[in-house]
């Protein structure tokens, strides 16, 4: 089971878990989106809204500033709050446009729209961006638990099966001194999407 969106090969980290065979042996950088599969609550919408709230309450992202940058920029995950209001606003957003949005997905129709414009969202900023000159031998050591990540996904009671793991080949790069190259491409992709759960670009 994968997907691939804009060169990135993407996979469950529970599928990782017992099929680390489909991951090549080669340099690339890799990153970590949070979806669970919401597709399984479009048909019925006091469903889906509630997995809306159930994701916004997860944090998977910390408090983070980047002072490398020509202005100074702090990450907040301000729309993450706790479970234990049911009245739980998805995403943070105001009342207002809660609303709007509730109206919104009435019809399963607008329910499939809006999942598609959220799925695209997500995967294009992850929580986690990495690097390795071994794609296949990094990702099975954070897939068998040998990761910070992964304490901070359980703390979350969030499921290997939500996680997406995608990754980037750099084929052409094979030379021990060409593996660098994984450097830039890293911190160029860190400071574009400023993913949560990385404390400094590079």
């Amino acid at each position: 089971m994968y997907i691939e969106k804009s060169s990135f090969v993407f996979n469950t980290l529970k599928y990782l878990q017992f099929n680390s065979s489909v991951i090549p042996c080669s340099a690339g950088i890799y990153k970590w989106v949070y979806w669970p599969n919401l597709e399984n609550f479009i048909s019925n919408e006091d469903d889906y809204w509630k997995m809306l709230q159930v994701f916004s309450s997860k944090r998977i992202a910390d408090f983070s500033r980047f002072s490398d940058f020509k202005f100074e920029i702090t990450v907040i995950e301000s729309s993450f709050k706790s479970l234990c209001d049911e009245d739980i606003v998805p995403f943070g957003i105001s009342e207002n446009k809660s609303k709007k949005l509730r109206d919104y997905i009435k019809s399963e129709e607008n329910r499939r729209k809006f999942n598609d414009f959220l799925k695209s969202a997500i995967f294009s900023r992850p929580f986690y961006v990495g690097k390795a000159d071994d794609l296949h031998k990094r990702l099975k050591d954070h897939s068998s638990g040998r990761s910070k990540i992964l304490s901070q996904i359980r703390s979350q009671g969030i499921n290997n099966e939500d996680i997406w793991v995608g990754y980037f080949e750099l084929n052409d790069f094979n030379e021990k001194n060409d593996k660098q190259i994984n450097d830039v491409f890293e911190e160029i992709f860190q400071r574009i999407v400023k993913p949560g759960l990385t404390q400094r670009p590079g």
